[in-house]
């Protein structure tokens, strides 16, 4: 389990939360299926040979560690996913720097998926539940843009009067209401649950409060970090027909310019 090196403000106790429940539900999923997608690369340790036998370390990769760690699953070797161990990790201190870092993992998310986008194109690839999950990781990473969009949205329609529209059909706005937040009632209750049993074996059941903040958090990856990411993307691989060295430099001048410039 990964907690803050450092706990001194809002921000970093809530992203605590935030590794609790990806490690106790998103990597122990993806652990029972032997389909981890990412090794973290601070926390882990590779065999050498294996290393050597997939010809090593991609050069020029952003999110070396997801492309190393998909590489490896396809040449069959297991990912070994050790959830009682206790590290700490710098994170960050504010929104801002949150905004930062996550847009930078982000684009990294596509790129090293992109590397290995064979998994989930390629039949052959199908005998392994990698590529299922593989697959699946993608989609739910594309549908939090609309899960993301829709409060905006709301908002939107309210400011430009479009809502009186809706007002006017009561009871299909009533509906959609109704069905929205039945949605986020059922994802906030099974997230604290999950939280909630897991903080006590850290002694930690006390941040469980920091929650609503772990909710703008995850407002906030929706409708800025990952809009931004993939407009960065779209925009770089319209110049590129192919991948190379100079691409490469492009995409990181990119970032250290508007996506990550202090390098969090």
């Amino acid at each position: 389990m990964i907690f803050p090196l450092e706990a001194n403000t809002v921000w970093q106790k809530s992203l605590g939360l935030m590794f609790v429940y990806y490690m106790s539900v998103i990597k122990r999923g993806q652990a029972l299926f032997d389909s981890v997608l990412v090794q973290a690369g601070a926390f882990s340790v590779f065999r050498k040979d294996a290393l050597l036998k997939i010809g090593g370390w991609a050069v020029k990769q952003f999110g070396e560690d997801g492309e190393i760690t998909n590489r490896l699953g396809r040449y069959g070797y297991r990912n070994e996913l050790e959830l009682d161990s206790l590290l700490y990790s710098e994170v960050p201190g504010s929104l801002t720097h949150f905004i930062y870092q996550r847009s930078r993992w982000s684009i990294a998310f596509y790129h090293a998926r992109g590397t290995n986008l064979d998994v989930v194109r390629k039949p052959a690839e199908y005998k392994s539940p990698r590529a299922l999950v593989f697959l699946i990781a993608l989609l739910t990473h594309g549908l939090s843009f609309a899960h993301g969009l829709v409060l905006p949205y709301i908002a939107a329609t309210f400011l430009t009067g479009t809502l009186l529209i809706w007002l006017a059909d009561m009871p299909s706005f009533l509906g959609f209401a109704y069905k929205f937040a039945l949605l986020q009632g059922i994802i906030m209750l099974v997230q604290i649950a999950v939280i909630a049993y897991n903080l006590p074996r850290f002694k930690k059941l006390g941040h469980i409060k920091y929650y609503p903040m772990l909710r703008v958090m995850s407002f906030v990856l929706s409708t800025i970090v990952r809009p931004q990411a993939l407009e960065i993307l779209l925009s770089w691989s319209s110049k590129h027909k192919e991948y190379n060295e100079n691409a490469y430099d492009e995409l990181s001048m990119e970032m250290k310019k508007s996506v990550d410039p202090i390098g969090m």
